[in-house]
């Protein structure tokens, strides 16, 4: 037997929790446990003779279905009212048909109460709950007024047992099957309510160091950006001074744009879905703008910049994801290595569908005290050898942008010979 198939049904029975609130949930399964329990019932009744409460609970059972369609299925949830109005309705009728106060009626009343407490909001309770008692105490009552209304059922003392008897234990399986599930289903919502709230508090934190980055970090570039460019259109520099100027006015606009694309990125990555777009794309159509750009931000630093990616080199993935993700990798070479260094980009295939995109630097290597958190969520300055701003959230994104194309990132470092960054993603058949 399938159970996992069984579980499935059962939870496209009762709705999901992404389609469904608990509380409608609930209902839905306690209906479905109620349905059940009436299907056993019918049987049961006409097996002891009680032909009349046979067909009520058949009755009641096509009027359980017709609600639970509508609730399921349609969304109307005016029927939840309706079936503890006809609860309440097949419990009066039980009561004078099967031996009143002798017979297993009054035990269902509990059970009937014990599901309007469940199934109705809170504020309906006190009225739940004060029908149940003006119902049992009215018709106690009328039997002690009016003994003949009361039909008596049983045919011998041993029927009347055994009809207890089972209302009893179908009653005690329904409360027990019930709590357990609203209890397991308790819990399941809290654990996710403690989980949203966890993360809620985390990204609070970290759009209070946004805030903080942008206020402060973005103001220093932009406040040189502007000496620059006041400089060169008022002083008068010769050419290697006026080439040395742009270079450097290059550089901090590319920082800052590239600190701002990463933020734009953090942000749009935590607080709303991104659209991925997963298809074949060569690795160095993707490198060809960020080469572009860092190319001259390498120069002036004395660093060689190449690219061994041939044209064959090909992964499955999204290819602004990957781009964000190249160009992070690439601009933190660059900003880590020292002048005079090396920054080489490259590939290999691993075979089994694989493709490993790797970035490799001659900086000084990641300390060891920080390879455990480098991936890490934390929006925090980092600053390169020759002071280029960072938030710290690169990594970050380039970790989860990877994670979203069913790839792994990783990387290699030894303190003083350099850090090898890699990729490896699903290249196409």
């Amino acid at each position: 037997m399938n159970f996992r198939r069984i579980y499935n049904f059962w939870e496209y029975l009762r709705g999901t929790s992404g389609e469904f609130s608990l509380n409608n949930r609930i209902y839905h399964a306690i209906t479905l446990i109620a349905m059940a329990v009436m299907i056993y019932n019918v049987p049961f009744c006409i097996l002891l003779g009680l032909y009349a409460q046979a067909v009520a609970t058949l009755v009641l059972l096509c009027f359980q279905y017709i609600l639970y369609y509508l609730s399921r299925f349609r969304r109307m949830e005016f029927g939840r009212t309706i079936q503890l109005l006809l609860f309440y309705s097949f419990f009066a009728y039980s009561y004078f048909a099967n031996s009143g106060v002798d017979g297993s009626a009054l035990i269902s009343l509990i059970t009937v109460h014990f599901v309007a407490i469940v199934v109705a909001p809170r504020k309906q309770h006190p009225v739940w709950t004060g029908l149940s008692i003006v119902l049992l105490l009215g018709l106690l009552y009328t039997e002690y007024l009016y003994p003949s209304v009361i039909q008596e059922s049983y045919g011998s003392k041993k029927e009347r047992l055994i009809d207890i008897a089972s209302t009893n234990l179908m009653y005690i399986f329904l409360t027990v099957t019930c709590l357990s599930y609203i209890i397991k289903n308790y819990i399941a919502e809290k654990n996710v309510a403690e989980e949203k709230a966890v993360r809620l508090r985390r990204l609070n934190q970290q759009q209070r160091r946004l805030i903080s980055i942008i206020s402060h970090d973005f103001n220093a570039p932009l406040s040189n950006i502007n000496q620059y460019l006041r400089a060169l259109r008022h002083a008068d520099f010769n050419l290697k001074a006026r080439n040395k100027l742009e270079e450097e006015l290059s550089r901090i606009t590319t920082d800052t744009q590239n600190l701002l694309l990463n933020l734009l990125s953090w942000s749009k990555n935590n607080m709303e879905q991104m659209d991925i777009h997963i298809g074949p794309i060569a690795v160095q159509d993707v490198l060809v703008n960020t080469l572009d750009v860092y190319y001259p931000i390498a120069s002036d630093k004395n660093i060689i910049l190449y690219s061994d990616v041939g044209g064959e080199a090909m992964v499955l993935g999204d290819f602004d994801m990957l781009e964000i993700v190249l160009r992070n990798l690439i601009s933190n070479a660059v900003k880590f290595t020292e002048e005079g260094g090396m920054v080489k980009i490259g590939t290999e295939d691993l075979g089994n569908g694989r493709l490993k995109i790797k970035v490799t630097d001659s900086g000084a290597g990641i300390d060891p005290a920080n390879r455990d958190v480098i991936f890490r969520d934390v929006v925090t300055a980092t600053y390169g050898t020759k002071k280029e701003k960072g938030a710290g959230i690169g990594l970050a994104i380039c970790k989860e942008f990877v994670e979203n194309m069913d790839g792994t990132i990783g990387f290699d470092s030894e303190e003083g010979e350099g850090t090898t960054f890699f990729v490896i993603l699903p290249s196409p058949a």
